[in-house]
């Protein structure tokens, strides 16, 4: 009765039936840092130290273990001082509370010393009632508990909490401890609390805090997606962070930007990997079977990076709308081309491609002349922020148009010379004879018996085993399509004005060539594989004008360019522009268990998912330059899901066999020996040797010198330049 140990195991702090504490183990950590420089570190600032004091009274107590209500009550009107608050501006205590008759008595004595004058009430509570006693990390553990108590703007409850001691007089006038989750008093601006610890021995210390600063709370909501990556160092911790991490975002209302920059800048990417790209941290693809929506693993090596730039027909108007709004190197990149582009053709091409949406311009965007150069131009674009994020591509194929991207890309073209050759490409193509284009579910073999009956059709493109593009006259066409109709063939009319690929381009090729005559071509730098031969484009084909105005007739043959390029081992296929295209050709090919392709579009969500796909699997991607936005606000750490440590347990289970393990006695113990060994005879003398001899200059040294053969006059020059105590080190007249 009266001891410092509650006899039934319950801590109630100032409640009547208190009767003493009860003992606990914990460790408590916290990171601090000067409120300055946690802002400008963008942290989150979970609340604020205003003021701190710590003292002593041991010499004024009547007993080492006693405390004393003189000592605690100057420790906290000294910390009040040096937070500049007043006890009226405090809200909630966390006292030492031990519950002890003696402990509890002289606490509350300090507190009502102070607030005897006041016309405030305050809340006091002690983590003793929920922990117990953590001995040297207690003091710790009640300044976490209001940490946490400020950002959640609740007052905890005190457990077993029913009335106030009796012999705490007045205890109601001033204080109050709730038995329930309440709601943080909102009558102050500023939300603020204090900590008191005292140790036994007289140390006493009291803390006051007070929520953190409001961060970006006028901002506006960033609606645009981003990436969120996981990682872990097995795939089982992979699927437990997953869902850790979708259970914990889908009750969560924190910023996905915020997320997501966290993740990138506080975690360290392992070889496990997930990702999801999202704009609100509540969607619910993220739960969809708790797991992430994109996987991989880092390989040994890095893959080789493969871009591949589409052909005309993927483009629409406002494809680039996004990423021009939100990217500064995609938007410079494409207002340095619209310069030019506009100047030529008296076209406004970021309205055409990277403004809202309307039939005018997609109608304008149809016609080749606006199309080509308006192509190439985002393709460039996309390429430049693609390499801007650390994704460097060792080969590239270019479906029709886009190897003119390619070259450009590789050297072969520069800028300017790549700008004007898709304008006159395009001009070029519009002066030609109309006609149309209709895209095949059929291999070229299979559909060739067709084109006998149809020789004014051309093969313009053979795209995939199951894809073949035709192109011809409108009437052609249309006969042919009546055919295949007939044989159950399945179609798709293609949104072109000309029959490109075709003999119906032979006019223009001339004129082409001649345009790019008086251009300086180059070898490429980087490697291309040609859709127009199915193979590594070479020097000289880069350099040759002929061979790239040929192109306008000869057949895009991509089929046969992509199974060339996935002769690579490790091979990641990126996509570089509008829409799908060219990643779902590439996924008809054979499956290739080292091939991944990835649709790296104009579109924003679809772009960062390939930026998500390519980090999975071990690409160097600079993964923190896509959270790029237009917004000034900068970016706050915030709560991330915690990494679940693989426990392995090595607890002996019940009826473990000892016996079965035990070593026998003579190999219980060890002890070390040495093992003489007899020294290797030395080697004869030798005067062609280095020697390096030290010690005083005396006649035992020079009696050395003698034997080695030193001829005298050199054993005198180097005895005459010796110190007493130097080392002398003797070359042969041999080795100079």
């Amino acid at each position: 009765e009266n001891m410092i140990v509650s006899p039934d195991g319950n801590c109630r702090p100032f409640d009547q039936q208190a009767n003493g504490t009860v003992w606990g183990s914990g460790v408590v950590a916290f990171i601090l840092k000067p409120l300055d420089q946690a802002i400008a570190d963008c942290d989150q600032v979970m609340s604020v130290i205003r003021g701190s004091a710590i003292n002593n009274d041991g010499a004024t107590k009547v007993g080492f273990t006693a405390p004393s209500v003189e000592g605690q009550t100057r420790v906290i009107q000294s910390a009040f001082a040096d937070a500049s608050v007043n006890p009226s501006d405090i809200q909630y205590i966390e006292t030492h509370g031990t519950a002890t008759a003696l402990g509890d008595m002289i606490e509350f004595g300090a507190l009502k010393d102070i607030w005897h004058d006041q016309d405030s009430t305050c809340f006091l509570g002690a983590i003793k009632s929920q922990i117990g006693h953590l001995n040297s990390a207690a003091g710790a553990a009640g300044l976490l508990k209001v940490v946490l108590a400020l950002k959640h703007q609740n007052i905890p409850p005190s457990p077993y909490f029913q009335s106030p001691h009796e012999k705490l007089d007045r205890f109601n006038d001033h204080f109050k401890i709730s038995s329930r989750l309440t709601a943080w008093p909102d009558d102050k601006a500023r939300k603020t609390a204090s900590v008191s610890s005292f140790g036994i021995g007289g140390t006493n210390a009291h803390l006051v805090l007070s929520d953190g600063p409001e961060t970006n709370a006028t901002a506006p909501p960033d609606l645009s997606p981003h990436v969120l990556t996981l990682s872990a160092k097995s795939e089982t911790a992979l699927n437990r962070l997953c869902q850790v991490a979708a259970d914990q975002w889908l009750k969560n209302d924190q910023s996905a930007r915020d997320t997501a920059w966290t993740l990138i800048e506080g975690t360290s990417p392992m070889k496990y990997r997930a990702a999801i790209v999202a704009t609100q941290l509540g969607e619910t693809e993220l739960i969809k079977n708790n797991v992430l929506s994109l996987r991989g693993q880092t390989a040994s090596c890095q893959p080789t990076i493969g871009f591949l730039f589409p052909g005309q027909g993927a483009q629409s108007s406002g494809m680039a709308k996004t990423l021009y709004d939100r990217y500064t190197v995609f938007r410079e990149t494409m207002d340095e081309m619209a310069g030019v582009i506009d100047a030529v053709l008296g076209i406004d091409l970021i309205s055409l491609c990277c403004q809202e949406r309307s039939e005018v311009k997609t109608k304008c965007l149809e016609e080749t002349w606006v199309t080509q150069p308006a192509l190439f131009a985002t393709e460039y674009a996309l390429a430049s922020l693609w390499t801007s994020w650390g994704v460097i591509p060792q080969v590239m194929i270019g479906h029709s148009l886009g190897e003119i991207t390619a070259a450009c890309l590789a050297g072969v073209f520069d800028l300017k010379t790549a700008l004007d050759l898709s304008i006159q490409r395009g001009k070029i193509c519009w002066e030609q004879e109309r006609g149309s284009m209709i895209s095949v579910a059929s291999s070229r073999v299979a559909i060739s018996p067709l084109l006998v009956d149809h020789p004014e059709v051309d093969i313009a493109a053979i795209n995939s085993p199951s894809s073949t593009v035709l192109a011809g006259e409108f009437n052609s066409i249309e006969s042919l399509i009546c055919d295949l109709t007939t044989a159950s063939i399945r179609f798709k009319r293609l949104a072109v004005s000309h029959p490109f690929h075709s003999r119906f381009m032979k006019p223009g090729v001339k004129k082409l060539a001649d345009f790019l005559s008086t251009k300086d071509l180059n070898p490429p730098n980087l490697d291309i594989i040609s859709c127009f031969t199915g193979s590594k484009l070479e020097a000289t084909q880069a350099v040759d004008p002929g061979f790239w105005a040929n192109q306008l007739v000869m057949p895009v043959q991509f089929d046969s360019a992509l199974k060339f390029l996935t002769r690579e081992n490790a091979l990641h296929l990126l996509e570089v522009g509008p829409g799908k295209t060219l990643s779902q050709l590439a996924t008809d090919q054979p499956p290739s268990s080292n091939t991944i392709i990835t649709s790296g579009t104009a579109e924003e969500k679809t772009l960062l998912e390939a930026a998500g796909r390519l980090w999975c699997h071990g690409v160097e991607i600079a993964i923190g330059k896509t959270l790029e936005t237009p917004s000034p606000v900068p970016f706050q750490r915030t709560s991330i899901p915690p990494y679940p440590f693989e426990k392995t347990r090595f607890w002996l289970t019940p009826g473990h066999d000892l016996k079965s393990e035990r070593l026998p006695v003579d190999q219980w113990f060890s002890a070390s020996e040495w093992e003489r060994t007899p020294s290797k005879e030395s080697d004869p003398l030798s005067p062609d040797a280095v020697w390096l001899l030290s010690g005083s200059i005396d006649s035992q040294l020079l009696e050395i010198l003698s034997a080695l053969d030193i001829k005298n006059d050199r054993s005198e020059t180097l005895s005459s330049n010796l110190t007493p105590t130097g080392v002398v080190v003797i070359l042969s007249e041999e080795n100079g």
